[in-house]
């Protein structure tokens, strides 16, 4: 809030004056937002499709207008030119449905761009109506941008196997990303190996994994990017 002025308003014959603020939306930094109950996911699909906001729901939309899970959340990917206002409207309707709003430029994921700006341009470029009338991404990108997810986001947390550190691996993981990557490949045709190492040789073959200086920006957050990619160099410079 900031202060305007003070008015003066007659009511019943007689005058008050009042404190004017002023209701500031500030351009959120911040990635994590949330809406309402009233308005719900499947007011905030609406909203967006009356806005043709340019965006995708990123991953988990096979239930929209539901959740995935109970207290699960909306990742949601957006345009550099449609940040602002989806994220004025989620601050203008707070409640607990948690949203993500990521965009293609802004370094908001530990001070990288959540995808490599080429490959969060060609998620939302593969846009097409999913469940509840969400824009999501083409098959393709929908898997490839999944596996990217559960690799160099999540790491460990994902619960997918790993030759790297199989001890480190989380054996109860938030959502069921081998069943939802296994499921989206065999709908596609392609059969993957579900372990960390090989889906990050998959990534690679398909030009989606991230460059080496990106991989280091990753590392000190994600320890098996740090165990595949820098444990070994680390230990030659010994």
């Amino acid at each position: 809030l900031s202060y305007e002025r003070i008015a003066t308003l007659r009511a019943a014959g007689s005058t008050q004056r009042w404190a004017v603020f002023k209701h500031n939306l500030t351009e959120s930094l911040h990635t994590r937002l949330s809406i309402s109950s009233e308005i719900g996911v499947q007011g905030l699909i609406n909203h967006l499709g009356q806005e043709n906001a340019h965006y995708v729901v990123l991953r988990f939309f096979e239930k929209l207008p539901q959740l995935y899970r109970d207290g699960g959340d909306i990742d949601l990917l957006v345009s550099d030119e449609d940040e602002r206002s989806v994220k004025s409207y989620l601050q203008l309707h707070p409640g607990p449905i948690t949203v993500d709003v990521w965009t293609v430029s802004r370094k908001s994921f530990n001070d990288i761009t959540y995808y490599p700006p080429p490959l969060a341009k060609s998620i939302l470029a593969s846009k097409q109506q999913g469940p509840a009338g969400a824009w999501v991404p083409a098959p393709r990108e929908a898997l490839l941008s999944l596996i990217y997810h559960a690799l160099y986001h999540k790491g460990f947390f994902a619960g997918i196997p790993s030759s790297v550190s199989p001890k480190e691996v989380n054996q109860n993981p938030e959502n069921d990303y081998v069943g939802a990557i296994r499921d989206q490949a065999t709908a596609l045709g392609i059969a993957l190996d579900l372990n960390m190492e090989s889906l990050d040789e998959y990534l690679a073959q398909e030009g989606w994994r991230p460059k080496l200086d990106t991989l280091a920006k990753i590392a000190p957050r994600n320890k098996w990017v740090w165990r595949r990619f820098f444990s070994a160099r680390d230990e030659e410079e010994m």
